[in-house]
């Protein structure tokens, strides 16, 4: 089901706010990927496959930004960026 997911979120719109969504998505799909031991080499390939072009598909339209930046939401999305890895 994941990998169906991975394939829709080539699709996805790149707005601002849509951004954290996406990267969840892509960071519990590494968590998947790190922590299971039931897939086949096979099948963890085609996972790993979707799972990169999902979180590259991120990156093929240009930078857009939200319209309410400020220093706060500046600071909030580096402490989000930073307190996650």
């Amino acid at each position: 089901m994941f990998r169906i997911t991975c394939q829709a979120m080539r699709h996805t719109s790149a707005h601002p706010l849509a951004r954290e969504v996406h990267f969840s998505l892509i960071l519990l799909g590494l968590q998947v990927l790190r922590y299971n031991t039931s897939l086949s080499g096979t099948a963890q390939w085609r996972f790993k496959d979707d799972l990169l072009s999902a979180a590259l598909a991120w990156f093929a339209h240009s930078p857009r930004y939200a319209d309410c930046l400020s220093s706060q939401v500046i600071v909030t999305n580096l402490k989000q960026l930073v307190f996650r890895w």
